[in-house]
């Protein structure tokens, strides 16, 4: 048990792996060369009240079927993402404080899984979360096990300088119950056949359209509240097929549902209103 220990201007902070359980309680890991933390090979360690900032790599590392959790840690001004998760990596984080990473807040890839809830991803400079598909080859077979595709409850996704929330190359994902709010791109950009479930969000005030669904796009959204956007409430373009179900689209400044460039697409029982572009617009271009 390693108790208000202060870990800095090391290669790495602290690594975990082999099975290895330790418990890091109200530690500051600061300064690294490398990662802050790095979890591996079935490390399991659980971190609370950590503060884990300004390491120039990621703050946390999580990786090989790493796994782990974090209560009530800050992870902050990393030079890399905040989190990464990767290769069946599969960590939670609750009530975490994932702020100000010179990348994103959290970026999970290559088959990673995990679960954060009630944390507050902000202000990063990329996305608030990226979650990239496998880049498995398509002429070898693939598997569940292989698609990333990590869960995210009730937290706050704001104030980014990108993407509030990123799918892309067949990234999927769980977003249920999230604030999605004041982020300079799109709040949700799904792309190049990502493929999220995104189910009973806010999803508000943001720089640019609610959501954009482009390039073979996918997704199951529903029973979200999309509003006050810059752009549309949801666009949809080039091939990308979204089902949208039981949302409210209302009050953006663009059109509620945008379709164009081929964009294809579910929409049923949405209810869409008071936005300023028009309700529902399909183009050709």
């Amino acid at each position: 048990r390693l108790v208000q220990n202060d870990v800095y201007e090391n290669h790495q902070g602290v690594c975990v792996w082999g099975h290895g359980c330790a418990v890091l309680d109200r530690c500051k890991i600061h300064d690294n060369a490398g990662p802050g933390v790095v979890i591996m090979a079935d490390g399991k360690p659980s971190l609370e009240n950590v503060v884990i900032k300004d390491n120039a790599q990621q703050g946390v590392l999580v990786y090989n079927g790493g796994a782990g959790s974090f209560v009530g840690c800050e992870v902050s001004g990393s030079g890399m993402a905040n989190v990464e998760v990767h290769t069946l990596g599969n960590p939670v984080f609750t009530r975490c404080d994932l702020h100000a990473g010179q990348r994103e807040g959290v970026l999970v890839q290559k088959g990673g899984k995990g679960v954060f809830e009630h944390c507050d991803v902000h202000h990063n400079n990329g996305c608030g979360v990226a979650v990239l598909g496998d880049p498995t080859p398509e002429t070898e077979e693939k598997h569940d096990e292989d698609d990333s595709n990590p869960s995210f409850n009730a937290n706050q996704i704001r104030n980014g300088k990108a993407f509030g929330v990123m799918c892309t190359h067949e990234g999927r994902g769980v977003f249920e119950d999230n604030d999605i709010h004041h982020n300079e791109r799109a709040g949700v950009f799904i792309s190049t056949g990502g493929n999220p479930t995104m189910r009973g969000n806010f999803i508000h005030d943001g720089l640019r359209e609610g959501i954009l669904v482009d390039d073979h796009g996918r997704g199951v959204i529903s029973r979200n509240v999309i509003y006050q956007n810059l752009h549309s409430g949801v666009g949809v373009s080039f091939h990308s097929d979204p089902v949208l179900t039981d949302n409210t689209i209302r009050n953006g400044c663009g059109e509620g549902v945008w379709v164009g460039d081929n964009g294809k697409g579910i929409l049923e029982e949405n209810d869409i209103h008071e936005n300023g572009g028009g309700e529902v617009h399909i183009s050709t271009y």
